[in-house]
């Protein structure tokens, strides 16, 4: 955060949380994605620092092989919107990642559009 304020504060940053990506053929969380308990603290520094955090970012793992990732993973997010909100910098902005079927084919586990439907129940 100390290099983005010296070379470009005014930037619209995320937060990447990890999730829960067990069940992905290529998983991410290991490598990317600050843990959900650090996520105040990053919030609290960024807000110190004068930087712009305007959303949160997570992504299940390529080749996810279950849905339930998904859910786990938006109600992760919601947890750290509201904290956002409650430190008085709301977020606008939810990037949902990947880890998405290629195709839609009859030996995927699922379809895009299984977890469209799961994605917008969450959303109700």
């Amino acid at each position: 955060m100390k290099k983005i304020r010296e070379i470009y504060p005014e930037a619209e940053l995320f937060i990447r949380i990890g999730v829960d990506d067990s069940a992905a053929l290529c998983q991410l969380s290991s490598k990317f994605g600050a843990k959900i308990s650090d996520c105040a603290k990053l919030l609290k520094s960024a807000n110190e620092m004068g930087l712009n955090v305007v959303g949160l970012s997570f992504h299940v793992g390529s080749g996810q092989q279950t849905c339930d990732a998904y859910v786990d993973a938006l109600d992760r997010a919601r947890g750290i919107f509201d904290l956002a909100e409650s430190l008085g910098t709301p977020f606008s902005v939810l990037d949902i990642g990947g880890g998405f079927p290629g195709e839609d084919d009859e030996e995927a586990y699922f379809g895009f559009e299984q977890i469209a439907q799961i994605i917008n129940k969450k959303n109700r």
